[in-house]
């Protein structure tokens, strides 16, 4: 391997990325003219402090400037959203990632892990995220990648876990194989 270049920084100003940013999915959209990357911020050494942002570049193009929208996702009050995957489909950006609405071994609020869906739609340099819905509340699932294969959804998760779905939202099942 060899290092091209750092394509996004993180800004200590900033209060969703002051620590680092990690977990991008990056896709291009030529309808939009852009290439478009989804990330985690984090404003904290802990993963209890995770943001999902943006950052935008020339169509097939390497150097990305952050969305100034950013963070377009807030974590709840004691948990995190991380690691999205975004899907190009029928002009809008499918985006899964995963969230808990408390942070591990807190006592109080839902630690449950679960994989969260929205949309994104673009117009006129503004991103427009939909409203959240839980689509695998599996309670231990990351969600690392999202394909379509033959009109159906697969998800590969945490320790090489694959999730199938002919929507991408619901009736999702984990009977594929792991991956080896």
């Amino acid at each position: 391997w060899t290092k091209k270049k750092i394509l996004l920084q993180i800004n200590t100003v900033n209060y969703w990325e002051s620590e680092h940013i990690n977990d991008p999915s990056v896709l291009d959209i030529p309808e939009w003219n852009l290439r478009l990357m989804a990330y985690t911020s984090a404003g904290t050494k802990t993963v209890y402090n995770d943001y999902i942002s943006l950052a935008t570049a020339s169509i097939y193009g390497d150097t990305f400037t952050k969305y100034s929208g950013n963070p377009i996702l807030n974590p709840p009050t004691n948990g995190y959203v991380a690691r999205p995957a975004i899907l190009y489909e029928n002009g809008k950006v499918k985006m899964w990632y995963d969230q808990a609405d408390a942070y591990p071994g807190a006592t109080n609020g839902d630690t449950t892990v679960k994989v969260m869906y929205r949309e994104i739609t673009y117009s006129n340099g503004t991103f427009t995220v939909s409203t959240p819905q839980t689509v695998i509340p599996n309670g231990t699932l990351q969600a690392y990648d999202v394909e379509k294969i033959n009109g159906t959804y697969y998800l590969v998760g945490q320790g090489a876990q694959i999730w199938k779905s002919a929507d991408g939202i619901t009736n999702w099942s984990n009977s594929c194989p792991p991956l080896s």
